[in-house]
């Protein structure tokens, strides 16, 4: 049962698709990057998915893999970057046709069109982490990444998407160039 749940929480994660995007005047900042602190949260906003408990996830997400890379948050002093998050949700419709036509040949129908048609509506979210440079207060990295986002799915899950989402962002950074 166990085995099942996994299977069917990284299949939902399978679908994310990641970007990320940096400046090029930034690459010598990233080599003395050390330490780091959080921009504060976003404010207003779509409420459904800019919340307190997604602000928990997402901090404690890349908090985890910053730490994992030796990244420290810095409790005193000044940071080398900041790092900040926003969510945005979007309606997407997503629409395809199963022809049902059968047959060979040029009878009086070849060429009709047979078939149905299904529309889709659903919602996808974006998760974007930005790395502002605190010397020169500029962006300096960007990545987000994109999947379906289904609000029905278990506490758990949800957590396991923003863990994964974040982790597979975080992997590009800093980029290699």
């Amino acid at each position: 049962m166990a085995l099942a749940a996994a299977a069917l929480t990284l299949g939902a994660c399978s679908g994310i698709k990641v970007q990320t995007d940096y400046d090029p005047a930034a690459v010598p900042s990233f080599q003395r990057y050390k330490t780091y602190a959080w921009l504060p949260d976003p404010t207003g906003g779509d409420r459904r998915v800019q919340n307190e408990i997604l602000a928990a996830r997402v901090r404690g997400a890349v908090d985890a893999e910053l730490a994992s890379k030796g990244y420290t948050q810095a409790t005193t002093g000044t940071p080398d970057f900041m790092i900040g998050w926003f969510v945005s949700l979007d309606g997407r419709m997503n629409v395809s046709q199963l022809n049902t036509y059968y047959g060979y040949g040029w009878g009086p129908w070849y060429g009709a069109a047979y078939g149905q048609t299904y529309a889709r509506y659903y919602e996808e979210g974006t998760l974007v982490l930005d790395v502002v440079d605190v010397r020169s207060n500029q962006l300096a990295w960007r990545g987000s990444a994109q999947t379906e986002v289904d609000r029905t799915r278990p506490q758990a899950e949800r957590e396991q998407l923003v863990n994964t989402a974040v982790k597979r962002v975080l992997e590009r950074f800093p980029p290699q160039y």
